[in-house]
């Protein structure tokens, strides 16, 4: 009796051993297309912020200031002909 359970105990351990190989390999494998996944996703989210920051920068141009300015009636200004620029008062 006593090799009878000798044998039972030892299949049963060769079963649990080889459900547990069995398990351990398919969640490595398991877990290859997340991974996958989640690299292209990541890569995907970066490229559209780099392009994002970089496309915004094309937007817009720099106005130059205006050469001169003029707020109402400027007849009655003087103006000094010495410095050859025109002044502005606020």
């Amino acid at each position: 009796m006593n090799e009878e359970k000798k044998e039972d105990v030892t299949e049963i351990e060769e079963i649990e051993n080889a459900g547990q190989a069995a398990s351990s390999e398919s969640g490595k494998s398991g877990r290859k297309p997340m991974y996958v996944a989640v690299t292209v996703i990541g890569v995907v989210v970066l490229g559209a912020i780099a392009i994002w920051i970089f496309r915004g920068r094309e937007g817009g141009a720099a106005v130059p200031a205006p050469r001169s300015v003029s707020f109402g009636d400027n007849t009655s200004q003087q103006t000094s002909d010495t410095s050859g620029e025109q002044t502005v008062t606020i």
